[in-house]
């Protein structure tokens, strides 16, 4: 992982000098990378060869839109530049050879491949490295949005986060960088699709929520597309960030102030209350101890809510499956849910600050595992740099 190897790779290492040209020999440096010569494609959708002549296809398409956008800065060409290399990094975990039909296949691995963009990208400025993973996690969606119930909604939903021309791009790029066999090549109408996409993209005229985080003093944030609630509603202000990013310190100086009255519940208090560890320690106890925990914790959250009383719940909540449970338990209930993201200014700074208590194995797994809130999971977000 390249977090326990503490890479400091920066985004000027990937380029010549200053410019868009990609520095190949830097990259092939990295394992993942270089892991993409070994990694076979079908031949009818990609026979000019592995994943990393795709790729190098792929970059030379979108070198060539760049160098004809008149609008992007150099520093947001290179962003793109950099989706393009990425796009697939994930087929070398992902790519196998089908027992009945022979033929290669990497299911997943746009998804597979954010991870490892993330993991990465994760010391980077968070709209670099959010635009990047976001950009390789929906690459494929403009070729396949029409196959789900409601297209429409599927490019609502990338293009709030994303700006539409970019993934519209990108895409292309993808679709232009693949040598389709003759006698079953799509590429006609596969370029009618990604029009139509584009033409979607344009009508919704979405506002990137990422460009949101570009500029701006900290705290700042957006607003998602959750249903909005009236006056009445409870605020539920959920803390997202790995342990160590200083997410007690900026509820105790500044969150806690913000509130009349606020319910701070943590699972770690509640462990510590009932002499499963010491407040110097973080622990995660047995299934009988951490149902315990579960149950009390819901208890205390339902009670606030009762008595409308603002809650923060400071935990990790890093997995979007954990922030969804929360949202099934309180259902019914008028909730106005805040995020506040936090990171810590490095990854070293996490494992420093929880030295003793927490193995740094376990860091590395919550970053390949953590999931980026996405817009509609909450009506306001708030990111925090830490200094």
């Amino acid at each position: 992982m390249y977090l326990e190897k503490k890479n400091n790779m920066v985004l000027e290492d990937f380029f010549i000098d200053n410019t868009l040209n990609l520095n190949w020999d830097f990259i092939l440096k990295l394992p993942h990378f270089r892991d993409m010569e070994n990694t076979m494609q079908n031949p009818r959708w990609h026979s000019e060869g592995n994943a990393l002549e795709h790729t190098r296809l792929v970059c030379k398409h979108a070198l060539g839109f760049m160098e004809e956008d008149t609008e992007k800065n150099l520093h947001d060409k290179r962003l793109f530049m950099l989706s393009a290399l990425f796009h697939d990094v994930g087929k070398p975990k992902t790519t196998f050879k089908g027992e009945k039909d022979g033929n290669w296949h990497s299911y997943g691995h746009e998804n597979v491949g954010s991870k490892l963009a993330r993991e990465m990208l994760w010391d980077w400025p968070l709209y670099d490295r959010e635009y990047i993973v976001h950009m390789v996690k929906w690459h494929m969606e403009p070729l396949f949005f029409e196959r789900a119930k409601k297209p429409r909604d599927v490019v609502d939903k990338i293009t709030k986060t994303l700006p539409y021309y970019d993934i519209y791009r990108l895409k292309m790029c993808d679709l232009e960088g693949a040598i389709q066999e003759p006698s079953c090549s799509t590429k006609e109408e596969d370029r009618k699709i990604l029009e139509r996409f584009l033409i979607i993209g344009e009508e919704l005229n979405n506002i990137s929520w990422l460009n949101m985080f570009k500029i701006g003093e900290s705290p700042y944030g957006c607003s998602g597309s959750l249903p909005k609630f009236v006056d009445d509603a409870v605020e539920v202000n959920v803390m997202i960030g790995l342990p160590g990013s200083g997410k007690n310190t900026f509820i105790e100086n500044t969150l806690i102030h913000k509130m009349d009255n606020p319910v701070v519940l943590s699972r770690d208090d509640i462990r510590v209350e009932l002499g499963y560890c010491s407040a110097d320690e973080k622990i995660v106890g047995t299934n009988k101890q951490e149902n315990k925990v579960t149950k009390i914790f819901n208890e205390r959250l339902l009670e606030a809510i009762e008595n409308n009383r603002p809650v923060i719940l400071n935990n990790i909540n890093l997995s979007a499956k954990r922030r969804k449970e929360l949202k099934g338990f309180l259902g019914g209930k008028k909730i106005r849910w805040n995020y506040w993201y936090i990171e810590a200014p490095t990854f070293k700074d996490n494992i420093k600050r929880r030295k003793g208590q927490i193995p740094e194995n376990v860091f590395y797994n919550m970053v390949q595992n953590f999931e980026f809130p996405e817009h509609n999971e909450y009506h306001s977000l708030w990111v925090v740099k830490q200094n």
